[in-house]
């Protein structure tokens, strides 16, 4: 292969990424308005020349012929109700099966198995740890996870005024939303937990957030970190000092024009002060190398000590 040929293979390669289909999953707790989500995401990936196509993950039910649920359409809380009681259902034959079903639906739409070029596919809502899971899987570095908050006041109001929902049937779809006992049931809570960026609709400047991701995905040369990007970064960075069983913590205190004061980690403390490091292995007495929690030890002995009193 000459050189001619190998630029020529290279431009292409270049050319396919930029046009690539781009995937984005958005997790948000019930009562957030995602259909004008879907819509600034839409309206901002024009000026990128992308069609946008949304897919409905909970609407994925409709193609399991098996379910024994039947969604409901008497009024739109025993319809929201139906819903969830279907995708648990569908969610106990498998856990990310309405994830497949949603990248199976992108696999028929293609020609040849090929990507389809300047399409992003939006995949709402997730609510399963599991259905993230399988889109990072399947998708790589090509899928992106939005979370998205809102104040639960503006989500109550947005179910009782936009929805028609009674104030006490909207507030327990949304508790039941954020986590239920089962573990194929809506774990909202443990899913937004995994988005890679995060969007606050109390914000007036929703479109700005929007705009800076969307801009970020597809590789703008001058955006720098927020304050608060940056304290982030350094406080997961602050996480990985920690040798924790349980689980690792990292934590920065910022000033409010953004100097870093200072940052930390939950560990053992080191005898004489501060905290172990990896170069200490000869008097390294952090939980792994001990074998165990101590705070868990001190809880077990404290229940085993109720215990026999009552």
């Amino acid at each position: 292969m000459g050189e001619t040929s190998i630029f020529d293979y290279l431009s292409k390669i270049n050319e396919y990424s930029k046009n690539c289909e781009v995937m984005i999953g958005l997790v948000a707790p019930l009562g957030v308005d995602l259909d004008h989500i879907e819509s600034i995401i839409n309206n901002y990936l024009l000026q990128f020349g992308y069609e946008t196509k949304s897919i409905i993950l909970s609407s994925q039910v409709n193609k399991i012929d098996k379910l024994k649920t039947k969604i409901s359409e008497k009024s739109e809380e025993k319809r929201i109700d139906t819903y969830m009681d279907a995708c648990n259902e569908a969610r106990n034959i498998h856990e990310d099966i309405l994830a497949a079903l949603g990248i199976s639906q992108i696999y028929e739409e293609r020609v040849d198995d090929d990507p389809n070029q300047k399409i992003a596919y939006l995949f709402r809502s997730l609510k399963h740890p599991k259905e993230v899971e399988l889109l990072r899987i399947i998708y790589g570095k090509g899928f992106y996870l939005i979370g998205i908050n809102s104040s639960h006041e503006r989500r109550l109001h947005f179910l009782k005024e936009r929805k028609g929902i009674s104030d006490s049937e909207a507030k327990r779809l949304i508790d039941r939303d954020n986590s239920e006992d089962d573990k194929c049931g809506q774990k909202m809570i443990d899913t937004f937990h995994l988005s890679d960026c995060f969007i606050d609709m109390d914000l007036t400047e929703v479109s700005d957030q929007i705009g800076r991701i969307l801009d970020l995905i597809f590789g703008k040369p001058y955006l720098t970190p927020t304050k608060d990007e940056y304290a982030m970064f350094l406080a997961f960075a602050a996480s990985v000092r920690s040798g924790s069983l349980s689980r690792q913590v990292g934590a920065v205190i910022a000033s409010k024009t953004g100097e870093i004061i200072a940052t930390g980690a939950n560990d053992v403390p080191c005898a004489g002060g501060g905290l172990y490091w990896a170069d200490h292995k000869d008097r390294d007495q952090r939980d792994y190398r001990r074998g165990s929690d101590s705070n868990d030890d001190r809880k077990k002995k404290l229940l085993m000590i109720l215990w026999d009193y009552l």
